[in-house]
């Protein structure tokens, strides 16, 4: 597995592996012990890191990765989140010191451990970012976090995080070669400011994995089904960039998934890459998907996504 350093020189495997699923709101019906299976395959196929969230599955996804960690003699660092959870159903984003602490607190007793690996703001929250900022500083300073992270931040945003003086060591936000718009301004503004960049949705939720087909069919609570972006329509418009994926997939010997991931990684700035996995053999794949590409091959991605209008 290919490692890559954070800002502190910490190294991390640029696969990651994410626990959203495992909550499985959002996601449709997820077993305990499938998820608890992905979380020893993938930290055996050389995955150094967990991704995880209170609003999955209103912590039960959180649940199941303290549960691993207790069994791991290789213990993964574990990337936290807070400010954003469910409240009669309703998300709620909230960026006050009063609930990020509460947040942090709440995972330190959760996980057993004295101080967490990185927590990370969700989303922006309606307070003033230097508000924010300023708490998550008083938590470093006090011992309860190593590291900072922010996730659905703009450029502008995180100019105003550092502005106010709000440690950062990471961004997450959405980037797969279907959506790229953080090559356009977040990944270069980490790669000036020595910030890593965490890539989430990399694969667009399973339509890049290539193993779809115009049969898919979700199953009831898979927000995927009803989203036209997912649809039949969609891939039918897909078509010859997934056939490309396809091509690249063969003549390497490697997953479709690898190729789609492996374009990301070609990329300055990026630190890793959050790939979900709901069983075991989902998991054992992700050792499989650290494969930078050649620039041939970005080439005639680049000219697939230009057949497809995207």
């Amino acid at each position: 597995m290919i490692k890559r350093d954070l800002p502190d020189g910490t190294p991390i495997s640029v696969i990651g592996v994410g626990a959203f699923a495992m909550g499985g709101w959002m996601w449709g019906a997820q077993q305990d012990d499938d998820s608890r299976a992905a979380l020893h395959a993938a930290l055996d196929a050389g995955v150094t890191w967990i991704d995880t969230a209170p609003i999955y599955g209103d912590g039960r996804a959180d649940a199941l990765v303290a549960e691993v960690l207790t069994i791991r003699q290789d213990r993964p660092l574990v990337f936290h989140k807070c400010g954003h959870r469910l409240v009669d159903g309703q998300r709620v984003t909230d960026g006050s010191r009063e609930r990020i602490i509460a947040d942090c607190e709440q995972q330190l007793r959760a996980f057993g451990v004295e101080c967490l690996d990185l927590l990370q703001l969700h989303w922006p929250g309606p307070q003033p970012i230097a508000e924010t900022a300023g708490v998550f500083a008083e938590l470093k300073r006090a011992g309860k976090i190593r590291r900072v992270g922010v996730s659905n931040f703009s450029r502008d945003q995180l100019a105003a995080w550092t502005a106010a003086g709000g440690p950062l060591d990471t961004v997450q936000n959405k980037y797969s070669i279907l959506d790229s718009q953080a090559e356009a301004d977040v990944l270069p503004w980490c790669a000036e400011h020595a910030v890593g960049f965490l890539a989430y949705s990399p694969l667009a939720r399973g339509l890049l994995t290539g193993t779809w087909d115009d049969t898919k069919v979700f199953p009831p609570g898979d927000h995927r089904g009803d989203r036209a972006e997912y649809g039949s329509e969609r891939r039918r418009q897909l078509a010859p960039l997934l056939a490309e994926l396809a091509r690249i997939a063969e003549e390497e010997d490697v997953p479709v998934a690898a190729v789609a991931i492996g374009a990301l990684l070609c990329t300055e700035g990026l630190a890793g890459v959050i790939v979900g996995a709901r069983t075991a053999e989902q998991g054992s794949l992700l050792g499989d998907y650290a494969y930078p590409l050649r620039q041939r091959d970005l080439d005639s991605i680049a000219a697939a996504l230009t057949a497809c209008g995207g």
